[in-house]
């Protein structure tokens, strides 16, 4: 086990900024450590440090099915009923795509707004031709507008048209 790591799980509390939240993070991404970066995530969260374009792109290395899991650090248990460590950090990820692409929903409902389209929210074929539509025409990346057009879908934008 690493010394220096687990010290720094330890004493979490003495790290009073979100550079050394991340570099602590990093650290522990490195050994890929995902128990112990689930909780340095949550610990950022609760204590009001606003996670950053680097704690996500750290966070992003571990997201993967193939990516091997290291448990070695202790890590505290507040009790709590929690997912799996692999299964948070894809929640985690899809949670800031989805905010990060929700950016762009004003540009695409002024587009559907103002164009013609077929798509009933339901049928798979005309959802693949209305996202490269949008794709092209807002220039917009096609897993953004895969997330807008499943927002709107829940919103219920497409059934009111």
């Amino acid at each position: 086990m690493n010394q220096n790591l687990q010290s720094g799980i330890d004493n979490i509390t003495k790290l009073t900024d979100i550079d050394k939240l991340n570099l602590l993070l990093e650290k522990c991404v490195l050994e890929y450590e995902m128990t112990a970066v689930v909780y340095i995530f949550d610990y950022m969260k609760e204590n009001k440090y606003k996670p950053n374009e680097l704690t996500y792109s750290l966070i992003n290395k571990l997201h993967g099915k193939t990516i091997k899991e290291q448990s070695k650090l202790i890590i505290p248990d507040n009790g709590k009923k929690k997912l799996e460590p692999r299964r948070r950090i894809h929640k985690i990820m899809k949670g800031y795509d989805y905010s990060k692409a929700l950016k762009h929903k004003q540009i695409v409902i002024d587009y559907l707004n103002n164009n013609q389209y077929v798509y009933d929210g339901k049928n798979n074929k005309q959802k693949k031709l209305l996202i490269n539509k949008i794709k092209t025409h807002c220039k917009i990346s096609l897993s953004d507008v895969k997330f807008i057009i499943t927002y709107l879908n829940r919103q219920k934008f497409f059934i009111s048209k």
